[in-house]
């Protein structure tokens, strides 16, 4: 509580509203001396009522967050204390590409992608050859020869059947779609 009156001279005072200043947004807000007088008497409890010219003002004062950087994109963002740990992420995709990137075991790379990339290395030694590069159009292309430009994509069966839901099916197909787009507008 921030009184704006001689809080020791409480009882001599004229009016019975009294201006206060809230300790959160610093706007002036009013209380009655007799409010006043239980919350002095009682302050442990009753000094919270006080210190803040709104529950708005309360519940933002209590707030735990801190801004952190993204571990992936290197973004600012906002995350509350008690969720923060080793590697932060501002969304699931950073999360996910981060660890896709990062990870030492588990792969997400069929038998065939491996066996081409093997293959294709020791066959076409003078050709550059990149695999599952994002940078060429902002998504996974699985195999990239820049000075043909040309791509391929090796698609199971998840990218043409439901297998885990129409949901999931559509939102592979717009992959595709745009992976498609992307290329044809790179001349790719």
């Amino acid at each position: 509580m921030i009184p704006l009156f001689d809080i020791n001279d409480i009882d001599n005072l004229d009016s019975s509203k009294l201006e206060i200043k809230c300790e959160f947004c610093g706007n002036i807000f009013i209380s009655t001396k007799k409010q006043i007088k239980k919350v002095l008497s009682n302050k442990p409890y009753n000094l919270v009522l006080l210190k803040y010219c709104s529950i708005d003002c309360r519940n933002k004062s209590s707030n735990k967050s801190v801004i952190v950087k993204c571990k992936n994109c290197d973004i600012d963002f906002i995350k509350n204390k008690h969720r923060l740990c080793e590697n932060n992420f501002c969304s699931q995709s950073c999360s996910a590409s981060y660890h896709n990137k990062n990870k030492t075991t588990g792969i997400r790379r069929s038998k065939l992608e491996i066996y081409l990339e093997n293959n294709l290395k020791q066959i076409y030694t003078n050709l550059e050859i990149i695999f599952n590069n994002k940078k060429v159009i902002g998504s996974e292309l699985d195999i990239y020869i820049p000075t043909l430009k040309i791509a391929f994509e090796l698609n199971g069966i998840h990218h043409y059947k439901s297998i885990y839901g129409d949901e999931k099916l559509n939102k592979i197909e717009n992959n595709d779609n745009n992976k498609i787009y992307e290329c044809l507008q790179k001349n790719i």
